[in-house]
């Protein structure tokens, strides 16, 4: 059963970055496969079309799904090098292929969208301590023209 990462909470799909990266479209949604580069497992990530994320570890030898790096108890020097490079690679998708979705009003999603359209900005989440607060700002001035809190 595929793993449903948290890494992904309050964060929505960007179609064009999930193909820049390398996802395929597939029936229910996008698809991405690779090589865990030290432990040499397979890991498969699938984007549905609800911007859910779900993610599963092979062995390509047996071909049996991987799991120990899920249960909190299991310890050793393999499942923690497991548990870096998923961990890693899904930090990597989200941060390449995923925006925040934190404004759910038509007001607020309208802006964004015309921000993104018109003078090709994005949101910026300066504050580490209010999350769901975000401005636009000027490319020339760097100066803030809205703010979404």
């Amino acid at each position: 059963m595929p793993d449903s990462p948290t890494n992904f909470d309050r964060l929505r799909p960007r179609e064009d970055q999930l193909k820049a990266f390398g996802f395929i479209q597939a029936a229910q949604g996008y698809e991405w496969r690779g090589i865990l580069p030290k432990t040499r497992l397979e890991i498969t990530v699938r984007v549905d079309k609800n911007g859910q994320v779900s993610a599963e570890l092979r062995d390509p030898q047996s071909g049996g799904t991987y799991i120990l790096h899920r249960v909190a108890g299991a310890s050793g020097k393999f499942v923690g090098q497991v548990r870096r490079e998923y961990e890693d690679i899904l930090a990597r998708i989200a941060a390449s292929c995923f925006e925040k979705d934190v404004f759910k009003s038509r007001q607020a999603k309208e802006l964004i969208v015309y921000a993104r359209e018109k003078y090709n900005d994005e949101l910026e989440f300066l504050w580490k301590q209010f999350p769901g607060n975000a401005v636009l700002r000027r490319k020339d001035t760097g100066k803030w023209y809205a703010a979404l809190l």
